[in-house]
């Protein structure tokens, strides 16, 4: 037997004729996937072109997106659709067409954290309003008031076992 004869007898499964085997740092597949293709093309042009639209018996020219925002507009007002309510107020803010309104002060009774220290508390809801406030907000003001407090302060504080 020939040393051919040996390596076409070891052909099987798994084991491809030596002559059709891939060579060293060749790929099976080349090319690669094919990428895959939208099934719609868009023509832009079509779509950004204006359209004659009737309005009131006249009729006018708009463009797509303006006939879009008309269309969602009568939804919210005369089906009071919450979807495109939202979706128009965050359009309109974002574009500065709206402004939120101003945050009014109003009078009554503001339950402050019993979890730390009056002095504390009052100089956040001086400097951030009423409460819930965030960790990083109250952390200065802690520190300015480890700093400045006096001695029957801090035995208060650890009497009443305030987090600080």
């Amino acid at each position: 037997m020939t040393q051919a004869d040996d390596n076409d007898e070891k052909v099987g499964y798994g084991r491809p004729p030596q002559a059709t085997r891939f060579k060293k740092g060749q790929s099976g597949n080349p090319k690669g996937r094919p990428r895959k293709r939208d099934g719609v093309e868009l023509d832009l042009n079509r779509l950004l072109k204006p359209v004659v639209v009737t309005i009131g018996g006249q009729p006018r020219e708009m463009q797509p997106k303006e006939i879009e925002l008309r269309q969602l507009l009568d939804k919210a007002i005369k089906k009071t659709d919450l979807r495109a309510i939202e979706y128009l107020l965050g359009l309109f803010a974002q574009h500065g067409a709206i402004r939120p309104p101003a945050r009014r002060q109003v009078n009554g009774v503001v339950h402050l954290p019993n979890n730390m220290p009056t002095a504390v508390a009052h100089a956040a809801f001086a400097h951030f309003g009423p409460p819930p406030w965030k960790a990083r907000q109250l952390t200065p003001l802690k520190r300015r008031y480890l700093a400045e407090r006096s001695e029957a302060d801090r035995i208060h504080d650890e009497i009443v076992g305030y987090e600080l």
